[in-house]
């Protein structure tokens, strides 16, 4: 072979060699371009990441204009790897596994292509059932690029006509779909609306509360957000910060990608949404569980437990938990979305104890009192003054604004008008020259005190998580001296309790071991006589190691733990609910028992027994419920009935008021199509309806408790769980005369209603 072929093959080589190199890349490149799944639109109402009740959302939910029936389409090419359809969850739903091995899950569909379609039916006439989840191989169903695979709709548990998407990896876990090539534009940074400090040990204290404090963030007309001011903390503590994303041209409020927390300069924390794990999501790890239980906000949590497991949103190596030393720190946090817009916050962290200040009057007038205001022993001088006026009964009036300021030296003088405060109690908080709150300091003018025998007193627990914290309330203003002992068989301690409010007294945090063997929690008043209020709240402490049965008063309700319940040491305790929400429906059958304390996560669910009369034996419809805060409503649990002890058990996952109410009335067919004696044409009679309703147990999203039949023959209907609609679509028309079509429902309490609908057709 001559140098001119050996040159001329040469070329060739090389140019296939390139040639096949720039086919692989445009491979890659075309792998890496999917096609937005519908063509409904590109406004997407949730993201991925956002926080639900108990998980996190696993995709994008795209808007569908409120309509369904818009195709949906292959992302990039590959198979139909999975067809299902059922009751809750996703409904009707397919997945698409790619050509990268990813797959591509379409959730809510109102129907399959017209292929897939006829294979749904043939299983559901083999399973004989509407349920079918049916796995394919890769020669079965190939799809290409854009083809239409389905047809959104509103089918599972949906609340309107959407479709959701997820993207996962080869393992089935769900990803991240911005960062994977389905991505929106979007020039918003995100909001960051509002910061919390928690206390996470003992002697923990945030602007002089040892209580978790929540504060506002405030953005410049640069876009970078300021605390209000220094903040005043003491001990160790963590971070929560309320944020969320917003995209132009939407209503919509969205999770953020990845935020930080950087403390004196220092990466302190990170969170970022790029997976998830379908069996280990841990979202109560991830947001501030305690603040979003009395209904706060959703923040996220900067700070991870060492009792808690990680989620794996979180960066493992860095826990966030900040223990502060004397002098100022620097606290900066960071947000991004997945567009990369980028958002800011910044402030100080003071650390010192709170300090005490003393309150007098110097003069009067009949128009006026000259107030001095000095700091305690060895403190620096004030810098500002707060008063805040109160009815003679805590209830807090206003803010006072204290105009005529004089400052001698460390002393801080000012006048208020007698007219503003008479008969009111005044709060003053004031703050030192370094940012150091003070203990609130309180002033009582033409506010009587009440004695000690006249007025009620109440206390609560609180349970953070770095242990417990006492609080005593008062109905009237009193200048008599609280003291709280806590008493058992061989414990008495007692607990100081700080003036907080007018009629609110606050413990320090007090570690729940503290509470082992106590019986009962004394509150005992002393003014020109003694009087001591005893409460019976017998907590028992749970830990990871033990298992406890905790009692009501009336030893009605009780709950159990396993060793698997708590993360850590756990006050238990139940309250008995003097004023509860009320039932709407049903017969009420005991009292409302308040499972404490409510605001503490759960590792585990604990067994919940409450007793009922015997009156009420082998009488049908006995449940147990708790009340659902965010729906407003009592919902049922799955309840055993022990008919020989007269005691209802069930398992619940969270602190919560729960009760024995007995539903009475059985589900009912609120409308059908066809209607009854209805007349129609043959063709209008393709899809069959109805709506059913129940008022108090509720509807399991089962075949075994609802059903159509036609003429006899059960029909593999489709059920709607939030519109609580059955449907079912026929294949061929109906013959012309009479039908009847059969809509049996079961509620969880255990009554039914078969409501039979005849009709003809011609």
């Amino acid at each position: 072979m001559d140098k001119f072929t050996l040159y001329l093959c040469h070329s060739i080589m090389k140019r296939k060699h390139y040639l096949t190199v720039f086919s692989l890349m445009l491979n890659i490149a075309l792998a890496q371009n999917p096609v937005w799944p519908t063509d409904a639109s590109r406004i997407i109402s949730s993201n991925f990441g956002e926080f639900r009740d108990d998980h996190f959302h696993m995709g994008l939910d795209i808007k569908t204009k409120e309509t369904e029936g818009h195709p949906v389409f292959a992302v990039t090419g590959g198979f139909i790897s999975r067809m299902v359809t059922n009751y809750a969850g996703y409904g009707k739903a397919l997945y698409l596994t790619t050509k990268t091995s990813h797959i591509a899950v379409y959730g809510h569909l109102s129907r399959f292509s017209s292929v897939l379609e006829e294979v749904l039916r043939n299983n559901q006439l083999v399973n004989q059932s509407y349920f079918v989840n049916e796995y394919f191989s890769n020669f079965e169903f190939p799809v290409k690029q854009g083809d239409i695979i389905g047809y959104t709709g509103n089918t599972g548990g949906s609340f309107g006509p959407h479709l959701h998407f997820e993207y996962r990896d080869s393992k089935d876990q769900p990803l991240n779909p911005f960062l994977h090539g389905f991505e929106l534009p979007d020039r918003f940074s995100p909001m960051l609306n509002q910061l919390a400090v928690i206390p996470l040990k003992k002697g923990s204290t945030i602007n002089g509360s040892s209580l978790p404090q929540v504060f506002p963030l405030y953005r410049d007309k640069t876009g970078f957000f300021h605390f209000p001011d220094t903040i005043n903390c003491q001990g160790t503590v963590g971070i929560a910060v309320q944020m969320e994303d917003q995209i132009q041209g939407s209503p919509h409020t969205y999770q953020i990608y990845r935020a930080e927390l950087w403390f004196d300069g220092y990466l302190h924390y990170t969170v970022q949404y790029d997976s998830l794990n379908y069996g280990r999501s841990f979202i109560n790890e991830t947001r501030q569980f305690g603040l979003s239980r009395l209904n706060l906000g959703e923040f996220h949590q900067f700070y991870h437990l060492d009792s808690h497991p990680y989620s794996p949103v979180q960066n493992k190596k860095i826990n966030g938990i900040i223990t502060l030393k004397s002098g100022y720190h620097t606290l900066e946090i960071k947000a991004w979305d997945n567009a990369n817009n980028v958002s800011t916050a910044k402030g100080i962290i003071f650390a010192h104890p709170p300090i005490t200040m003393n309150i007098q009057e110097i003069n009067r007038s009949n128009q006026e009192i000259t107030f001095s205001i000095n700091p305690g022993f060895n403190s620096t001088p004030l810098k500002t003054i707060t008063c805040y006026s109160f009815t003679p009964f805590g209830f807090q009036d206003k803010k006072i604004e204290l105009t005529k300021e004089i400052i001698f030296g460390e002393e801080f003088q000012f006048r208020l008008p007698l007219k503003q405060i008479n008969n009111r109690i005044l709060q003053f908080i004031g703050v030192n020259n370094q940012g150091a709150f003070s203990y609130p300091v309180h002033w009582a003018e033409g506010v009587k005190s009440h004695d000690v025998l006249s007025i009620d007193v109440d206390l609560k627990l609180s349970h953070l998580e770095a242990g417990v914290i006492l609080q005593v309330e008062t109905n009237a203003y009193t200048d008599a001296s609280i003291s709280v002992f806590l008493q058992g068989e061989s414990v008495f301690i007692p607990v100081w309790v700080n003036q907080i409010q007018p009629t609110v007294y606050l413990s320090e945090i007090l570690s729940p071991a503290l509470f082992n063997g106590v019986q009962t929690i004394d509150v005992l008043l002393i003014d020109q006589i003694e009087r001591k209020i005893q409460f019976n709240i017998a907590p028992k402490l749970a830990t990871p190691k033990n298992s406890v049965y905790v009692f009501s008063r009336d030893q009605m309700c009780s709950i159990s733990t396993t060793k698997n319940s708590v993360y850590d040491s756990t006050l238990l305790w139940i309250d008995m609910v003097k004023k509860s929400a009320p039932i709407k429906s049903g017969v009420h059958l005991s009292k409302v028992y308040q499972l404490q304390p409510f605001e503490i996560l759960l590792k585990d669910s604990i067994r919940i027994r409450i007793r009922f009369s015997n009156q009420y034996n082998y009488e049908d419809g006995l449940g147990l419920y708790y009340y659902n805060q965010k729906e407003e409503e009592w919902t049922f649990l799955p309840t055993r009935v022990h008919w020989n002890r007269s005691i209802l058990t069930s398992s619940i996952s969270s602190l919560e008021a729960v009760t024995i109410i007995q539903d009475t009335i059985p589900p009912s067919v609120t409308s059908t199509f066809p209607a009854p004696g209805g007349h129609y044409e043959k063709k209008d009679v393709m899809n069959l309806s109805a709506f059913v309703k129940d008022d108090l147990s509720g509807i399991d999203s089962d075949e075994k408790h609802i059903a159509m039949y036609l003429d006899g023959k059960r029909l593999y209907a489709s059920y709607q769980p939030v519109e609580r609609e059955l449907s079912a679509r026929l294949d061929i028309p109906l013959r012309t005369g009479q039908h009847e079509l059969l809509i049996y429902v079961e509620d969880r309490a255990g009554h039914h209603t078969k409501k039979p609908i005849n009709f003809s057709v011609y």
